[in-house]
């Protein structure tokens, strides 16, 4: 009880002082190693979001502001609106009217294109009297154009088609945008003669609006942006109230003409951190854009996240605290089972033991089963491919057999009929015809039964390599097309044809019986499985020499091809996809099996879903010796790294 005390006591102050370090080291890191901690970490992100805020704005307001700057140019440059400027102040009555409309109507309509971009447009002539403006009240003579007394004077001086003026306005800093409406020559082009001023007015406040709240989402509660002039003055705050008191203090602290990040205070213990931007407008170079966020704010996650780790730490260590005790009741109590396992350990094993020994027991015999079974499916499957030989050479011998009956028995009749002709009656011409039929019935009957003995000495040929695995040489393509007579009788009767590609004087000294075997499989294989649901089909059977001892051999078809997973197990034993329709499972694994031990070679299978099936076996020209014993064969092959001989296992039941 003591021990477990101990180991208590111990565990739970290494964890708690673990858990407090690490939140400690994890919130404020070690400065003199120039480890920073996440609050240091937080500091810079919300410093570089701050910056990046007020890069993206200054970009954003001064693209802004030069479109506008374009479009008015734009206006002033457009020939039928200097003609309607010029011809404004005509004697005729209806003529000023038409064209002072048609300037009135213009003005609306780059309100209209960019809604909020302006606060008022007007046209000034060159006596300082206003043609036409966006509000009725400009026309009336409004103290806002008798502001503008000192830009007028300004703009309509020949030579300066712009000038951009910063003023405030109502409390509210406007810029300016005044552009001269030039006359024109017979070209066409501007001659210099002053017509108008078009004097547009655009609130830099308007852009201080926090629409959708993404200032508020970037900056917080406590941010805002705003510009501020070149007397360090604020000139426009979307702040109100204490607040916007307090951010007029703001300006006192930016650099004007300059860029930066600063940290201010503002009072009652709180700072801002500050990033500021020079605008160029082509106003007063020393207007800035400011970016403002409350460093508490912005720390405010990072304290809040410290203090919920806080919390972890605290319930981690009362739970590691009572994992702890509950672990050493729970080892007391193991020790005591142990004590008791030790007892009984020695029996317990023995029977173990012997139950293991059973499993193991029936495992082998159900091994010895199934290797049981599986010869004998080997040897159907054998029997199965004889009996489609012999019922294929019996049909092929149909056609020779009966043709020599047929001759036979003609010759028979024709003799017969001959020897009743009494002697006397015998001609010199009747003689030699009886003579020249027998001449060519007996041609025709030595041709078939030629025939018949060419096809079974092939038939025992081909029925000798199915039933066993005798070395021979043999030409690749005469064991080819013994298969394809073999196979004939049930490709007739298919919309499918089989194509040889092999040369005639390549040989091989190898075992044509699981050679042959392999061809009828894949025949097999694609009648089966590659056509199904196809009208037509061509399956290809090609060799070609590589090099002087290697032979490579390909059958592939047209069919369907295989999905990735068939094609994954196409070679596993009893792996069908047509089980109960035909198909054992043993085909392509049997190809397998006797491909890479007893022709000693190695097959691959390339197919894809519609693009057909192609089996590329690489098999030695000369295969290797193999010796037989008992119900085993193995197959001996030289090792190419250390000359030693290795042994590869067939597995083939004896014939």
């Amino acid at each position: 009880m003591q021990i477990r005390l101990r180991l208590h006591i111990y565990f739970g102050v290494i964890s708690l002082a673990a858990a407090v370090t690490f939140v400690v080291l994890w919130m404020y890191g070690i400065p003199p190693l120039n480890i920073d901690g996440i609050q240091s970490a937080e500091h810079r992100r919300a410093v570089a979001s701050l910056e990046n805020l007020v890069d993206k704005s200054r970009d954003a307001f001064e693209k802004w502001f030069v479109e506008r700057r374009r479009e008015l140019q734009l206006v002033v440059r457009d020939e039928a609106f200097s003609r309607h400027a010029g011809a404004a102040n005509e004697h005729d009555d209806r003529s000023r009217s038409a064209h002072r409309a048609a300037l009135q109507r213009r003005l609306g309509m780059i309100q209209e294109v960019n809604p909020g971009a302006y606060d008022y447009l007007y046209v000034l002539d060159r006596q300082g009297k206003v043609l036409a403006a966006s509000d009725a009240a400009i026309l009336t003579g409004s103290a806002l154009v008798q502001s503008h007394e000192a830009i007028h004077k300004d703009a309509l001086q020949p030579g300066l088609t712009e000038f951009v003026y910063l003023i405030q306005q109502a409390g509210e800093p406007v810029l300016v945008v005044s552009n001269q409406v030039q006359g024109r020559d017979a070209d066409g082009l501007p001659d210099g003669e002053v017509l108008a001023v078009v004097v547009a007015g655009i609130s830099l406040r308007a852009h201080l609006t926090d629409e959708g709240g993404a200032t508020e989402r970037t900056q917080g509660h406590g941010g805002a942006l705003m510009f501020v002039g070149p007397d360090r003055r604020v000139l426009g705050s979307p702040a109100s109230g204490s607040g916007a008191a307090a951010l007029e203090k703001v300006g006192n602290h930016v650099d004007p003409g300059s860029e930066g990040f600063k940290v201010i205070p503002i009072g009652d213990g709180r700072e801002m951190l500050m990033a500021f931007r020079h605008l160029h407008l082509g106003a007063s170079e020393g207007l800035s854009m400011v970016a403002l966020r409350d460093s508490d704010e912005a720390l405010a996650s990072i304290r809040a996240t410290f203090a919920r780790l806080l919390g972890l730490g605290i319930i981690f260590f009362l739970a590691v605290t009572s994992l702890v005790a509950l672990a050493a009741r729970y080892i007391a109590r193991s020790e005591h089972a142990i004590r008791e396992l030790n007892a009984t350990l020695e029996q317990r094993v023995q029977d173990r033991t012997k139950e293991l020994n059973q499993a193991n027991t029936k495992l082998l015999e159900t091994l010895v089963n199934l290797e049981r079974a599986r010869d004998d499916l080997v040897q159907s499957e054998k029997l199965a491919s004889l009996g489609a030989l012999v019922a294929g050479v019996s049909h092929e011998l149909g056609t020779p057999v009966g043709n020599a009956v047929l001759v036979a028995s003609t010759l028979k009749d024709r003799s017969l009929a001959f020897a009743q002709e009494s002697p006397g009656n015998l001609t010199r011409a009747a003689l030699k015809d009886y003579l020249n039929l027998n001449v060519d019935g007996l041609t025709m009957l030595v041709a078939n039964l030629q025939r018949t003995v060419e096809l079974i000495n092939n038939f025992k040929q081909l029925a000798m390599d199915q039933t066993s695995d005798q070395r021979r040489k043999f030409a690749l393509m005469s064991l080819a097309q013994e298969v394809l007579t073999a196979m004939r009788p049930r490709l007739k009767v298919l919309p499918y044809q089989l194509v040889l590609d092999i040369p005639d004087d390549l040989e091989m000294d190898s075992y044509p019986g699981p050679l042959s075997r392999i061809i009828i499989n894949f025949i097999n294989n694609s009648l089966l499985h590659g056509f199904e649901g196809r009208s037509a089909g061509t399956m290809k059977l090609s060799a070609t020499l590589i090099g002087l001892d290697q032979v490579e051999i390909r059958f592939e078809d047209d069919g369907i091809g295989m999905q990735e997973h068939v094609a994954k197990r196409a070679f596993d034993p009893f792996f069908t996809t047509k089980l109960g329709q035909g198909g054992s499972g043993l085909g392509l694994n049997i190809v397998y099996t006797v491909t890479t031990t007893i022709l000693a070679g190695r097959v691959e299978l390339q197919t894809a879903v519609g693009g057909g099936a192609c089996f590329c076996l690489t098999l030695p020209r000369v295969a290797p010796v193999v010796q037989q014993s008992g119900q085993d064969r193995t197959v001996k092959l030289s090792d190419n790294s250390g000359g030693e001989s290795l042994e590869r296992l067939a597995c083939v039941p004896e014939e």
